[in-house]
């Protein structure tokens, strides 16, 4: 999201302010201007030294060292400084233990402009209810996002795709405590349980709009048109300790975009059969694929198949395996008459071809396959470990009106 909420230390006479994140729910309420007292790790900090002032202090080993030393301590409040400057993964364990103490988070930068401060002006006023927009970089995919390859089935990429999931405010049940002091229409929640609903409520746009359509057909349009870029133009950023780009295992096809998922132009689509033939080569006996599938399967799997009509790719590269073939087939949803043409984003280490390299769609409904080669220069070179990103873009000719993406990933890191 590129919102944040914060709350702002206002030093002296308000002159000069530091501003850091915060979730105390009092909207534009302020504290009275009181004496600011410094202790270098919040774990030192005691009753008797903080009582009826602002407690100003550094993270110690433990995160939750500053939010004991607040609670229950007759302070006015707290500025503290964290050491882990995505302030976003501190909000969401204050989400979680439902902390709503009148702090403020601030990154090491700005601790260190306000101790110089409070150094020969010991007075501030911490104010709160402030909400910043368009901050960047946005959307990224969070520390608590889960991340791929799937321990149980490797093979098709997960997640698939990334949708708005941290800090949602949204209606709540006013039976419920909102926040540790008051009651309240709207509560902010994170997690798989805010983001599955907006993937939802897009899905269901479009079901509405292509009655037609299969659940495959639905999840291809929001996964090929999902956006790969951020707010800036920059390739959406990973914000887990690692950092960097996100990859195909990060954020799955991208962040969802639900006005070009109307309208894909082409889909990778499934029926119960290819579903059937997947679970046939993964060894499993006919007694469980009769459990899983609800059905009796009458030789379905004399044609099983580990290679699912997926619009995603992963290519898991063996000792053995130099060269790794995937088949796909797509299915023409836009205009009568089409052609494609494909375009692979280079992926160092790897030569990488789709054949054929063009498709012609005579009509709706038209269905065409392609496959993607992938050969792995890097194993030749003897290298250990690698995993590559990319993604293959099949781009309508006459000015790309569609453009069906799908994310690649290719390693020889194994999830078993």
């Amino acid at each position: 999201m590129d919102r944040q909420f914060q709350g702002r230390v206002e030093l002296g006479n308000g002159s000069v302010s530091v501003s850091g994140s915060s979730l105390h729910p009092r909207s534009n309420a302020a504290t009275p201007a009181a004496p600011v007292i410094y202790i270098a790790d919040c774990a030192e900090a005691t009753r008797e030294l903080v009582r009826g002032k602002i407690l100003f202090c550094r993270q110690g080993r433990r995160l939750s060292d500053p939010l004991f030393s607040l609670k229950d301590s007759k302070a006015v409040g707290g500025v503290f400084i964290i050491n882990d400057t995505t302030s976003s993964s501190w909000l969401e364990f204050l989400l979680k233990i439902s902390f709503r103490e009148p702090a403020i988070f601030v990154t090491p930068g700005e601790g260190q402009k306000l101790g110089k401060y409070v150094k020969s002006h010991p007075e501030a006023r911490l104010r709160f209810g402030i909400t910043s927009f368009d901050l960047r970089p946005a959307p990224t995919v969070t520390t608590f996002s889960s991340r791929g390859p799937s321990p149980s089935f490797p093979s098709v990429m997960k997640p698939d795709i990334m949708g708005p999931g941290s800090f949602i405010l949204a209606a709540w049940p006013n039976s419920n405590n909102a926040a540790a002091d008051h009651r309240s229409d709207f509560n902010l929640l994170s997690g798989t349980s805010m983001s599955c609903p907006h993937l939802a409520g897009v899905a269901a746009l479009i079901k509405k709009a292509h009655p037609d359509w299969s659940p495959a057909a639905v999840r291809s349009a929001m996964m090929t048109t999902a956006d790969t870029v951020d707010l800036s133009g920059r390739p959406i950023q990973d914000a887990s300790p690692k950092k960097g780009p996100a990859t195909g295992f990060a954020m799955g096809a991208g962040q969802v975009n639900p006005s070009k998922a109307l309208n894909p132009g082409l889909v990778y689509d499934l029926n119960s059969a290819d579903y059937v033939r997947l679970l046939c080569a993964m060894n499993l006996t006919a007694a469980q694929i009769r459990a899983i599938t609800r059905s009796v399967v009458d030789n379905s799997c004399s044609s099983s198949s580990l290679d699912l009509n997926y619009p995603s790719f992963v290519a898991f590269f063996s000792r053995s395996s130099e060269v790794l073939e995937l088949r796909r087939t797509l299915t023409n949803v836009g205009q009568e008459m089409a052609t494609y043409s494909a375009a692979v984003t280079p992926m160092d280490g790897l030569q990488v071809r789709v054949v054929p390299q063009h498709l012609v769609f005579k009509g709706n409904g038209d269905k065409l396959s392609f496959k993607l080669v992938i050969q792995s220069v890097i194993l030749k070179k003897k290298k250990k470990k690698f995993q590559k990103s990319g993604y293959l873009k099949w781009v309508e000719d006459g000015g790309g009106k569609h453009i069906v993406q799908s994310p690649i990933v290719a390693t020889n890191i194994h999830s078993y």
